[in-house]
């Protein structure tokens, strides 16, 4: 039941614009807001005052991003520190740091990645002309490391993350370790950026993890969970305890928003369990970085 007081007679004019956005379907909303995000200056312009940027003391950087950037948010950029990425994957999973380096170096070189990528998103107004890996390169690493029968991930959005996993994942068939990402979001147009030769090792699942997470995992042994739904603690602690009721003995979790919560933070403390935190040093982007926060649970990836 909503605490909410009572409305009074001027109120209705203050609600209008939120009960006129409530009132179109969310999938309308999302695109929308994801198709004019090169014209969502004034949005932008506050995104980068909350990263402690002004135009004053950063012109170019700030112009660039808020008069031509698509992306308002879940952003795409190269980091400075992969080599620090590459140490931190390698030290988690218990495994040389140059066998990480050299899938890392991999996925940077892989065409499905590269060229075909840049093709599908050259003309898109919606998205950058030349998308960067940044984090997900580690994603990658991950999965060519572990050799995971079922990945989970949970957020899709234009599907980069998804793409970058199924791409392992394809990669680690032909080498004869099968694998399938089963992924979750609310929001049925995601993943367009997901070919359709890819779409074999893939399972979309368009519905809250709330309802959907548990049923779909039945009978599923999950190897590693990309928690990149950004929805809140909330949201967050229940995926981790849905897929540690469905993991299996090597199972690893993974905080793409690690930033935004202490989530698997809290979840690890709970459980005696360790967690490792990495920050991300953005090339040339107005955004401070992201954290990733990583759990294995058991004898993950060994040389």
């Amino acid at each position: 039941m909503s605490t909410r007081p009572p409305a009074s007679d001027c109120e209705p004019a203050a609600t209008l614009p939120h009960r006129l956005r409530q009132a179109v379907p969310l999938e309308v909303r999302v695109w929308v807001s994801r198709r004019q995000g090169r014209l969502r200056w004034i949005r932008k312009y506050r995104r980068v005052r909350s990263f402690g940027l002004s135009l004053h003391k950063n012109p170019a950087k700030v112009l660039r991003f808020v008069l031509t950037d698509p992306e308002v948010e879940n952003f795409s950029y190269e980091i400075e520190n992969e080599e620090e990425m590459a140490s931190f994957l390698a030290d988690a999973l218990g495994v040389s740091r140059n066998r990480i380096a050299a899938y890392m170096q991999e996925g940077h070189q892989d065409p499905e990645l590269n060229q075909n990528l840049s093709r599908r998103v050259r003309w898109r107004w919606d998205c950058k002309s030349r998308l960067s890996l940044g984090r997900r390169i580690g994603w990658y690493a991950l999965v060519r490391t572990l050799r995971p029968k079922t990945v989970v991930e949970t957020g899709i959005h234009n599907g980069l993350g998804s793409l970058v996993l199924l791409r392992a994942i394809e990669r680690n068939a032909v080498e004869g370790d099968t694998g399938e990402l089963i992924s979750f979001d609310i929001v049925k147009s995601s993943g367009w950026l997901v070919p359709k030769s890819l779409r074999r090792f893939w399972t979309p699942v368009f519905e809250s993890t709330f309802t959907a997470l548990d049923p779909v995992l039945e009978g599923k042994s999950v190897d590693l969970l990309v928690q990149d739904l950004g929805a809140g603690r909330e949201a967050e602690l229940h995926d981790y305890e849905t897929v540690w009721k469905h993991g299996s003995d090597r199972l690893v979790l993974l905080a793409a928003s690690a930033h935004l919560t202490t989530a698997l933070r809290s979840f690890a403390a709970a459980r005696g369990l360790e967690y490792r935190h990495f920050r991300d040093i953005p090339r040339d982007h107005v955004f401070p970085g992201g954290g990733t926060g990583i759990v294995v649970t058991g004898h993950a990836g060994g040389d």
